[in-house]
């Protein structure tokens, strides 16, 4: 199984500084970091049609799984980030990236892509502070869009989330938490 489906990246395991998390509540100086996350993949929206098909919603929804398993590994990398005081600096695939993968591993799309990137570091490259919020997907007729908060407690790093579903030809709206 590819390690990706479980967890895509990591910037270092929270045990590591655990001293410099106990430094900040006492109020002593600590160390400037800055930590630069390059994830080579969109963090918007991929919007494709799927037909009323077992299989074809199932590679949809698998494909839909992995991509926010990234998106969450994007959050809890940055609110590692904040609760370590570490600056947090995000370069991703934009949504002005608009050419079409043809093929897996296509040399015209990869020189596309390095291109891309190459254009934008060349101008100097605008990081992201932080991960974009909303992280919206859609299978078929049904609309979902997910919501993406930290919880309260600062000593838990882990996301809450609401995904809300809306199939358009029914207006049935549907919550689930």
């Amino acid at each position: 199984m590819d390690g990706g489906a479980f967890s895509q990246a990591f910037l270092y395991p929270r045990s590591i500084t655990k001293d410099r998390r106990e430094r900040i509540e006492q109020g002593k100086l600590v160390p400037e970091i800055d930590a630069y996350i390059i994830r080579n993949a969109r963090l918007d929206p991929d919007w494709s049609s799927v037909r009323r098909r077992t299989l074809g919603i199932a590679g949809r929804a698998i494909s839909t799984m992995i991509a926010a398993s990234g998106y969450n590994d994007i959050e809890r990398i940055y609110n590692t980030t904040q609760d370590d005081d570490v600056a947090y600096n995000l370069a991703y695939i934009g949504s002005d990236f608009t050419e079409e993968l043809p093929a897996p591993f296509d040399p015209g799309y990869m020189l596309d892509l390095f291109n891309y990137g190459f254009q934008r570091a060349r101008h100097g490259y605008n990081w992201t502070k932080q991960p974009p919020r909303e992280w919206i997907g859609s299978v078929g007729e049904v609309t979902c869009m997910t919501r993406y908060w930290p919880n309260q407690s600062r000593r838990d790093s882990s996301m809450r989330f609401a995904l809300v579903c809306l199939t358009i030809g029914s207006g049935l709206l549907r919550r689930a938490a």
